[in-house]
C-alpha cells in the first residue's frame, strides 16, 4: 500500500481474487445429488483414463519415460475401476457401492485425478511425481473399496 494509504495499480492487479466456482458450497446440491447412486459418477470415468493418456502423448514437455510411467499408472487405474464396475454391475457390490457413504468415497479417491487432468488439457505443467503418486494413490483407494465391500459381504455371511 502507498505511504498515504492510496493503492497504486500494481497493488490492485496483486489483491487475491477468488477463483470462479471456488466455493464448494454452491455445488453441494449437485454433489449430493451424483453422491445418491454410484452409477452416477462412475460413467463419468469411463473413458477417462484413455482421455487422459492421450493428452499426455500429445505433450512434449514431459520426456518419453515420464509419459510411459504416467501412463502405466493410468493403467493400473483403468483397470482399478473395470474391477469395481463389473462387481457393481454384475457382481455382489451393487447395493454396497450405491450407498452414499461409499459413493463420496469413491468420488474423493478420483476428484485429485480429475483435477490432474484439467491441469494437463489447460496445457499446464505438474511436478510428474505428484502426479504418478496421486494416480496410484487412487488406485489404491479404489481397491481398498473393493477390498472393504467385499469384507463386508463376506462378514454379513457369517
Amino acid at each position: 500500500m502507498a505511504l498515504d494509504g492510496v493503492r497504486g495499480m500494481a497493488e490492485v492487479v496483486g489483491e487475491e481474487t477468488k477463483a470462479p466456482g471456488g466455493d464448494l458450497e454452491d455445488f453441494r446440491g449437485f454433489i449430493e445429488y451424483m453422491a445418491q447412486s454410484f452409477y452416477r459418477p462412475s460413467g463419468e470415468t469411463d473413458y477417462f483414463a484413455g482421455g487422459f493418456r492421450d493428452l499426455l502423448w500429445k505433450r512434449d514437455d514431459i520426456s518419453e519415460n515420464e509419459r510411459i510411467d504416467i501412463a502405466f499408472e493410468l493403467g493400473r487405474l483403468d483397470h482399478a475401476l473395470y474391477v469395481l464396475k463389473q462387481l457393481y454391475k454384475d457382481g455382489p457390490l451393487g447395493d454396497y457401492l450405491d450407498r452414499p457413504d461409499v459413493v463420496k468415497r469413491f468420488i474423493k479417491a478420483i476428484s485429485p485425478v480429475m483435477g490432474l487432468y484439467v491441469i494437463f488439457k489447460d496445457g499446464k505443467t505438474e511436478d510428474i511425481h505428484k502426479v504418478r503418486m496421486t494416480i496410484g494413490g487412487a488406485t489404491a483407494d479404489i481397491y481398498n473399496i473393493i477390498q472393504d465391500g467385499l469384507e463386508e459381504i463376506e462378514n454379513e455371511r457369517r
